[in-house]
C-alpha cells in the first residue's frame, strides 16, 4: 500500500489535534506517539456508544422476534 507522505502527515496532524497521538518535533523530523489519556477517553466513548447501540438492537431484534410482548414500564 503507497501513501502519500502529506497524507500520512494531515492524518496524523489530525489525531494530534484532538488527543490521540503526541507529536515531538526533531530538526525537520516530526515522531509521533499514542496519547494514552485520549486513547482512554475514545475507548470510554467507544464503549458506551456501543453498549446503548448493542441494548437497543436486542429490544429491536427481540421485539421483532416476539411482537405481542410489550415493555415493562417499569423497565425504563
Amino acid at each position: 500500500m503507497r501513501a502519500c507522505y502529506c497524507l500520512i502527515s494531515q492524518h496524523l496532524l489530525l489525531l494530534a489535534d484532538v488527543g490521540l497521538v503526541r507529536a515531538r518535533k526533531d530538526g525537520r523530523n516530526r515522531y509521533y506517539s499514542l496519547d494514552s489519556g485520549g486513547m482512554r477517553s475514545l475507548r470510554e466513548s467507544l464503549d458506551i456508544f456501543w453498549t446503548d447501540e448493542l441494548d437497543s438492537l436486542v429490544a429491536e431484534a427481540t421485539a421483532l422476534q416476539h411482537p405481542n410482548l410489550k415493555e415493562n414500564p417499569d423497565d425504563h
